[in-house]
Protein backbone atom coordinates (compact mmCIF):
# COMPACT_ATOMS: atom_id res chain seq x y z
CA UNK A 1 0.00 0.00 0.00
CA UNK A 2 3.02 2.30 -0.12
CA UNK A 3 2.40 5.02 -2.70
CA UNK A 4 4.62 5.03 -5.78
CA UNK A 5 6.33 8.16 -7.01
CA UNK A 6 5.86 8.66 -10.75
CA UNK A 7 7.03 11.86 -12.43
CA UNK A 8 7.03 13.60 -9.06
CA UNK A 9 3.47 12.52 -8.22
CA UNK A 10 2.50 10.17 -5.41
CA UNK A 11 0.23 7.43 -6.71
CA UNK A 12 -1.55 5.11 -4.28
CA UNK A 13 -1.15 1.39 -4.85
CA UNK A 14 -3.34 -1.46 -3.70
CA UNK A 15 -3.50 -5.18 -4.27
CA UNK A 16 -6.62 -7.09 -5.25
CA UNK A 17 -6.34 -10.85 -4.90
CA UNK A 18 -8.72 -13.51 -6.17
CA UNK A 19 -8.48 -17.06 -4.85
CA UNK A 20 -9.82 -20.27 -6.36
CA UNK A 21 -9.04 -23.61 -4.69
CA UNK A 22 -8.62 -26.96 -6.42
CA UNK A 23 -10.71 -29.14 -6.77
CA UNK A 24 -13.78 -27.38 -5.34
CA UNK A 25 -13.50 -24.26 -7.51
CA UNK A 26 -12.23 -25.84 -10.70
CA UNK A 27 -11.15 -29.13 -12.21
CA UNK A 28 -8.29 -27.75 -14.31
CA UNK A 29 -5.90 -24.83 -14.53
CA UNK A 30 -8.03 -22.80 -16.98
CA UNK A 31 -11.16 -23.07 -14.84
CA UNK A 32 -9.22 -22.19 -11.68
CA UNK A 33 -7.65 -19.14 -13.33
CA UNK A 34 -11.04 -18.00 -14.65
CA UNK A 35 -12.63 -18.36 -11.20
CA UNK A 36 -9.71 -16.67 -9.45
CA UNK A 37 -10.05 -13.82 -11.93
CA UNK A 38 -13.76 -13.44 -11.08
CA UNK A 39 -12.86 -13.36 -7.39
CA UNK A 40 -10.15 -10.76 -8.04
CA UNK A 41 -12.65 -8.47 -9.78
CA UNK A 42 -14.97 -8.90 -6.82
CA UNK A 43 -12.09 -7.75 -4.62
CA UNK A 44 -11.53 -4.70 -6.87
CA UNK A 45 -15.21 -3.71 -6.72
CA UNK A 46 -15.50 -4.18 -2.97
CA UNK A 47 -12.97 -1.65 -1.71
CA UNK A 48 -13.13 -3.05 1.82
CA UNK A 49 -11.85 -6.48 0.70
CA UNK A 50 -8.40 -6.99 -0.76
CA UNK A 51 -8.75 -10.79 -0.95
CA UNK A 52 -11.84 -12.50 -2.31
CA UNK A 53 -12.50 -16.20 -2.63
CA UNK A 54 -14.38 -17.64 -5.58
CA UNK A 55 -18.07 -18.34 -5.04
CA UNK A 56 -20.45 -19.69 -7.69
CA UNK A 57 -22.60 -16.57 -7.20
CA UNK A 58 -19.79 -14.53 -8.79
CA UNK A 59 -20.49 -16.17 -12.15
CA UNK A 60 -24.18 -15.34 -11.85
CA UNK A 61 -23.36 -11.72 -10.92
CA UNK A 62 -20.91 -11.45 -13.82
CA UNK A 63 -23.48 -12.83 -16.26
CA UNK A 64 -26.11 -10.40 -14.93
CA UNK A 65 -23.68 -7.49 -15.31
CA UNK A 66 -22.79 -8.60 -18.84
CA UNK A 67 -26.48 -8.85 -19.77
CA UNK A 68 -27.14 -5.45 -18.21
CA UNK A 69 -24.28 -3.96 -20.26
CA UNK A 70 -25.72 -5.42 -23.47
CA UNK A 71 -29.21 -4.14 -22.67
CA UNK A 72 -27.77 -0.75 -21.77
CA UNK A 73 -26.17 -0.55 -25.21
CA UNK A 74 -29.62 -0.87 -26.81
CA UNK A 75 -31.62 1.20 -24.31
CA UNK A 76 -31.06 4.49 -26.14
CA UNK A 77 -32.25 3.27 -29.53
CA UNK A 78 -35.24 1.57 -27.89
CA UNK A 79 -36.18 4.83 -26.11
CA UNK A 80 -36.08 3.33 -22.62
CA UNK A 81 -34.61 6.37 -20.84
CA UNK A 82 -36.50 9.28 -19.35
CA UNK A 83 -35.40 12.35 -17.46
CA UNK A 84 -37.05 13.39 -14.23
CA UNK A 85 -36.42 16.85 -12.83
CA UNK A 86 -35.72 17.14 -9.13
CA UNK A 87 -36.38 20.51 -7.52
CA UNK A 88 -33.38 22.38 -6.14
CA UNK A 89 -34.15 24.94 -3.43
CA UNK A 90 -32.17 27.69 -1.76
CA UNK A 91 -31.52 26.59 1.81
CA UNK A 92 -31.85 30.11 3.21
CA UNK A 93 -35.09 31.12 1.46
CA UNK A 94 -36.71 27.85 0.47
CA UNK A 95 -37.30 29.23 -3.03
CA UNK A 96 -36.90 27.01 -6.07
CA UNK A 97 -33.64 27.91 -7.80
CA UNK A 98 -33.57 25.20 -10.43
CA UNK A 99 -33.95 21.58 -11.31
CA UNK A 100 -31.55 18.68 -11.54
CA UNK A 101 -32.04 16.32 -14.47
CA UNK A 102 -32.04 12.73 -13.22
CA UNK A 103 -31.81 9.79 -15.60
CA UNK A 104 -34.24 6.90 -15.22
CA UNK A 105 -34.13 3.60 -17.11
CA UNK A 106 -37.29 1.61 -17.57
CA UNK A 107 -36.07 -1.84 -18.64
CA UNK A 108 -38.74 -3.79 -20.57
CA UNK A 109 -38.27 -6.93 -18.45
CA UNK A 110 -36.78 -5.71 -15.17
CA UNK A 111 -38.76 -2.50 -14.84
CA UNK A 112 -37.11 0.53 -13.26
CA UNK A 113 -33.37 0.03 -12.78
CA UNK A 114 -31.65 2.30 -10.29
CA UNK A 115 -29.01 4.69 -11.63
CA UNK A 116 -26.72 3.39 -8.86
CA UNK A 117 -26.83 0.05 -10.69
CA UNK A 118 -26.61 1.06 -14.34
CA UNK A 119 -24.45 4.22 -14.28
CA UNK A 120 -21.29 2.37 -13.09
CA UNK A 121 -21.84 -0.24 -15.84
CA UNK A 122 -22.35 2.53 -18.40
CA UNK A 123 -19.09 4.16 -17.32
CA UNK A 124 -17.15 0.88 -17.41
CA UNK A 125 -18.42 0.00 -20.89
CA UNK A 126 -18.22 3.50 -22.41
CA UNK A 127 -21.99 3.61 -22.95
CA UNK A 128 -22.01 6.67 -20.68
CA UNK A 129 -20.81 8.88 -23.55
CA UNK A 130 -23.81 8.44 -25.88
CA UNK A 131 -26.18 8.21 -22.90
CA UNK A 132 -24.69 11.41 -21.48
CA UNK A 133 -25.09 13.14 -24.84
CA UNK A 134 -28.76 12.13 -24.89
CA UNK A 135 -29.23 13.41 -21.31
CA UNK A 136 -27.58 16.73 -22.10
CA UNK A 137 -29.57 17.20 -25.33
CA UNK A 138 -32.85 16.25 -23.66
CA UNK A 139 -32.21 18.56 -20.67
CA UNK A 140 -31.35 21.41 -23.06
CA UNK A 141 -34.51 20.71 -25.08
CA UNK A 142 -36.63 20.86 -21.91
CA UNK A 143 -34.76 23.96 -20.72
CA UNK A 144 -35.56 25.65 -24.02
CA UNK A 145 -39.26 24.85 -23.61
CA UNK A 146 -39.22 26.43 -20.15
CA UNK A 147 -37.27 29.40 -21.50
CA UNK A 148 -39.89 30.01 -24.20
CA UNK A 149 -42.88 29.60 -21.86
CA UNK A 150 -41.84 31.00 -18.48
CA UNK A 151 -40.99 34.59 -17.54
CA UNK A 152 -38.12 33.34 -15.35
CA UNK A 153 -36.95 29.97 -16.65
CA UNK A 154 -35.24 27.74 -14.09
CA UNK A 155 -31.63 26.67 -14.16
CA UNK A 156 -31.25 23.02 -15.17
CA UNK A 157 -28.36 21.06 -13.67
CA UNK A 158 -27.00 17.99 -15.45
CA UNK A 159 -24.51 15.51 -14.03
CA UNK A 160 -21.71 14.64 -16.44
CA UNK A 161 -19.26 11.78 -16.35
CA UNK A 162 -15.53 12.43 -16.56
CA UNK A 163 -15.58 10.08 -19.58
CA UNK A 164 -17.83 12.52 -21.39
CA UNK A 165 -15.13 15.17 -21.08
CA UNK A 166 -12.40 12.77 -22.17
CA UNK A 167 -14.19 11.00 -25.03
CA UNK A 168 -17.12 13.17 -25.95
CA UNK A 169 -17.55 16.66 -27.30
CA UNK A 170 -19.46 18.27 -24.45
CA UNK A 171 -19.33 21.82 -25.78
CA UNK A 172 -20.98 20.92 -29.08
Amino acid sequence: TTPLTVAGNLLPSTASIGVAIYPDDGADREELICHADLAMYQSKHDLTRRISFYEPSLERATLERFTLAQDLGRALELDQFTLHYQVQKCVATGKVIGYEALLHWNHPLQGAISPTVFIPVAEETGHIVPIGEWVLNEACRQGRIWQDRLPRPPVVAVNLSALQFKRGNVLE
